[in-house]
């Protein structure tokens, strides 16, 4: 996207057009990872899913540590 934008020769209809295509990527993405939260959670005991709530924001899951998102626009 940003090599198109940058680009003086991609008209608007152009842009326009990748900009959805990459919004449809984007929400069919996160749908996927809401999917994959349900399963991991069906998988867990009830005790433990009770607990979720307690995992700091930014922990894993698995318990490996503290991990942060990077937004990369492409």
């Amino acid at each position: 996207m940003r090599k198109l934008f940058t680009d003086p020769k991609t008209d608007e209809v152009t842009l326009l057009a990748k900009q959805k295509e990459l919004n449809t990527l984007r929400q069919q993405l996160l749908e996927k990872k809401s999917q994959m939260k349900i399963e991991w959670r069906k998988s867990l005991p009830p005790n433990r899913s009770q607990k979720l709530d307690n995992i700091p924001h930014g922990w894993s899951a698995e318990g490996r540590g503290y991990y942060h998102h990077q937004r990369h626009d492409g």
